[in-house]
């Protein structure tokens, strides 16, 4: 426990924890939104002290930052505050911070503070110590307020840097994190501890909570978290859209109310309206037009129903297009049913909405996005329940699924825990309590695996999706829904493999590409041999589980290990110079001599395996032995539930 570190939130007078003593010390709690941290420290009323101070029993620790919140004053000026100090008792008396950080604020609304982060750093860390934190006099009260005390040794406690999801491929999450008072967010510092857990997942694109913290300052707060960050993000402004939509419309008072964050970086447009049918696409037509006249440049994000919650879904679309007129199209769909494994199945739509959407999506030169379940739910439309999610496969078989049809992101549901519903708690990535769950790794991990080839990915254009039935295999009901699936393709002969498979195809003007995805459900734990018949050998460019490898084909054929939940990335290209011919006809080699030249990259992938013997989709034959590509995978507090 020693080390360990300790948050004193300032939300009591009671000494608990390792605060050990106060003296003339004030509580005060002002408005949030107004402020940020919710209670604070103050300087006493105590007409004989001459200063206030706190103090903390130290425990293996030897850093302490405070987050101060200091007054501004008519014009953004900052006051002269005297600045708290920090002794060890019987060490050290009344000495500085070891840094500051100082993050202005401003006196127009939406008011905030100037926020003032100290840090004390002693030479060792202490386990007999006291260290007490010194509150001086202001010239006027309440000029400068103590938010928040942490301690913790610096050797345990890295302060990490997140690294962010650079790729251009879209990432979201629906219910992130939201206003204060909501969820575990206590104070703005919880929010941003927050907000930096979310990008540390991979999360590149922010959805804002649109269930709670409508209000001019959580927008401005959340632009500026994200800002911060480097990621972009969207606001949600009820007025903002009843005023688009309104009879009376002035585009300067529309401007007046988004002038607070309409040029802050991190500002990529607004979320709208989910799931709407087709009498509010129609109403929200005039307001489209408006938005795009006011921010030209920005995102009128409207998310679409699934194909199993609309009829007519192609006029639906086409709907959608003609009234919002945006160059992207969003939906959700669930596929994964089942409460408990012997109710486990998939929605057999899963593949026509996909096809649906990326053809509507191709027709209207828009991009595709895809919202997909990180979380069980119970879908009342349906009366389906939406099964929980049991490993990093769960999320890939609707990751790549969703890749396989072109799509240019993706939006996890949800990010945070949905309150307790008719099957008790919904996990998410983060519980209802505020703690990563095994989910948050799953699509933590998920979301690098794509990032290492998106933007790759997002150099080509979609061109149409293959489905493969396996030899062993049932009909399966998804490929039977589909009525025009790509059949053929230039490059391509075939495939032979016992197990259903996807396999999108792409172009760049120059060369082919294919993305190809395990289609079985992930809880059968089906893990597939497909064999590529191309038309001739390739150079081979195989982006697969967060690794990329060259192959130089010998011979027409190339067979591919896809793992549960699993997909991979291939990009096939002329060589630039001949391949050598094989030996023997193509028989079974290791990897350094065998049917495939491996460039340098990928010499020490450790991938290699026999090619196994089965039947042909299309009925042709193939001569050679294959080295393989094994593609592995280890293994809305909710305000309103989303529904279908």
């Amino acid at each position: 426990m020693s080390g360990e570190k300790y948050v004193d939130k300032i939300d009591s007078a009671a000494n608990v924890g390792q605060r050990a003593d106060t003296y003339n010390i004030s509580l005060l709690s002002d408005n949030a939104g107004a402020v940020g941290d919710t209670s604070r420290a103050i300087y006493g009323s105590n007409p004989n002290a001459t200063e206030s101070y706190l103090d903390y029993a130290l425990k293996g620790q030897d850093t302490a930052v405070v987050y101060l919140y200091e007054k501004i004053l008519t014009g953004n000026k900052r006051p002269e505050s005297k600045l708290p100090k920090f002794s060890v008792i019987g060490t050290n008396w009344e000495t500085e911070h070891a840094s500051i950080e100082v993050e202005f604020g401003r006196s127009k609304e939406p008011l905030r503070y100037t926020r003032i982060k100290l840090t004390y750093k002693l030479d060792s860390p202490f386990s007999d110590k006291t260290l007490r934190i010194h509150i001086y006099p202001q010239s006027e009260p309440e000029l400068l307020q103590l938010g928040r005390v942490e301690l913790y040794n610096s050797a345990q406690t890295q302060t990490e840097t997140v690294k962010i999801n650079e790729s251009g491929f879209s990432v979201s999450g629906w219910i992130t994190p939201p206003e204060i008072g909501e969820s575990d967010i206590s104070d703005s510092v919880d929010f941003e501890n927050a907000m930096t857990e979310l990008v540390a997942s991979g999360i590149n694109f922010n959805l804002p909570n649109i269930w709670s913290g409508d209000t001019l300052y959580y927008r401005k707060r959340l632009t500026d978290a994200c800002s911060k960050l480097g990621i972009k993000t969207l606001v949600y402004d009820a007025a903002l859209i009843d005023y688009l939509k309104g009879g009376s419309y002035n585009e300067a008072t529309a401007r007046a109310m988004i002038a607070a964050y309409a040029s802050d970086e991190s500002f990529a447009g607004h979320f709208i309206m989910d799931e709407p049918n087709g009498n509010e696409l129609d109403a929200l037509k005039v307001a489209a037009q408006r938005y795009h006249a006011l921010l030209p440049n920005k995102i009128f994000y409207v998310n679409l129903f699934p194909n199993y919650a609309i009829s007519e879904y192609d006029e639906y679309l086409n709907k959608y297009f003609d009234t919002i007129g945006e160059s992207r199209v969003s939906y959700d769909y669930y596929v994964l049913e089942g409460r408990v494994p012997a109710e486990y199945k998939m929605k057999t739509t899963h593949l026509l909405n996909l096809q649906t959407a990326a053809v509507s999506a191709q027709m209207h030169n828009a991009d595709l996005y895809a919202i997909i379940a990180s979380t069980g739910h119970y879908n009342p439309s349906d009366k389906a329940y939406l099964r929980n999610i049991g490993s990093k496969a769960d999320l890939g078989f609707q990751a790549y699924s969703a890749l396989a049809y072109g799509a240019k992101g993706l939006t996890w549901f949800t990010y945070l825990s949905m309150a307790n519903g008719e099957f008790g708690a919904q996990p998410g990535m983060f519980d209802l309590s505020g703690n990563k769950t095994k989910v948050y790794d799953y699509v933590q991990e998920l979301n690098a695996d794509i990032a290492s080839f998106a933007d790759v990915y997002l150099s080509y254009d979609w061109k149409g999706t293959m489905l493969i039935e396996g030899s062993l295999g049932e009909k399966n009901a998804n490929f039977e829904a589909v009525s025009e699936p790509l059949k053929e393709h230039v490059a391509i002969r075939g495939f032979e493999t016992k197990h259903d498979v996807i396999a999108g195809t792409f172009n760049n003007g120059k060369n082919d590409a294919m993305l190809l995805a395990n289609y079985n459900d992930p809880s059968l734990n089906v893990m597939p041999e497909v064999t590529v018949i191309f038309d001739k050998p390739y150079l081979l460019k195989i982006y697969s589980n967060g690794t990329q490898k060259e192959v130089r084909m010998k011979s027409n054929s190339h067979t591919f290990y896809l793992a549960n939940g699993g997909g991979a990335f291939i990009e096939f290209s002329e060589f630039k110079d001949e391949p050598t011919d094989e030996p023997n006809g193509g028989a079974e080699k290791p990897p350094a001599s065998g049917n495939e030249t491996q460039t340098p990259e990928a010499k020490n992938s450790g991938c290699s395996s026999a090619l196994k013997t089965s039947s042909s989709v299309t009925a042709l034959a193939f001569g050679a032995v294959i080295l393989s590509l094994i593609i592995g995978m280890m293994p809305k507090k909710i305000i309103r539930r989303k529904s279908k």
